[in-house]
């Protein structure tokens, strides 16, 4: 049986307040949520470690890694649909999200939502306690057209953490994966990152 262990995540950032203006529709924000994980995932070893597979997604992440089950945040917006978190503690971990956003995002107008999603990103972390040091960056994620940023917050206990955002977009589907650590967990979390970020698929 698996054990999870209940955490609380920095940041549950989407980009759908930052389309309010392009399509007239509504976001929410909240300063705390409590998001489930869905039945359907599945957690299996394999020669690259264990591999996530559920909610349409899958992917790979280091055999020493656990699961976590998220208790809350200290910023958050949009309208998740389902969230896997898995890492080496309860501060250095790799929070993968699906959301909903009401504008679809495609590699044809990624570039015009670019600088109205930096701007949420970047007032997210702030409302988290820190900021923005880089992004967005041009990247991929499974294939879909995904933007990259790196910032500073303080975790619920008031501890400073860094954050790898990564956000990737399929039409009206964003797939968020937030990688948080301190300075102790930086090399093996990242490197985590990296592998969850690389080896992401959808359906």
């Amino acid at each position: 049986m698996r054990t999870r262990i209940r955490i609380s995540l920095v940041l549950a950032l989407v980009s759908a307040l930052a389309l309010v203006a392009c399509s007239n529709g509504g976001g929410g924000g909240s300063a705390s949520s409590s998001p489930t994980v869905a039945s359907s995932e599945t957690s299996s070893p394999t020669t690259a470690g264990k591999t996530f597979s559920g909610n349409g997604i899958a992917f790979q992440y280091p055999e020493s890694w656990q699961e976590f089950t998220l208790s809350g945040t200290t910023a958050s917006s949009g309208n998740q649909l389902w969230n896997e978190t898995v890492g080496i503690d309860a501060i250095n971990f790799v929070s993968v999200s699906g959301y909903t956003i009401n504008v679809p995002i495609t590699s044809a107008n990624i570039d015009d939502q670019k600088a109205g999603i930096g701007q949420q990103i970047s007032a997210l972390f702030t409302q988290a306690g820190g900021g923005i040091d880089s992004g967005p960056t041009d990247e991929t994620m499974a294939g879909l057209p995904a933007l990259g940023f790196t910032g500073t917050a303080n975790n619920p206990d008031g501890q400073p953490v860094r954050s790898r955002l990564v956000l990737a977009f399929d039409g009206t589907t964003e797939y968020f994966v937030n990688c948080q650590y301190d300075d102790s967990g930086q090399t093996e979390l990242l490197a985590g990152c990296d592998q969850i970020v690389g080896s992401f698929s959808v359906g």
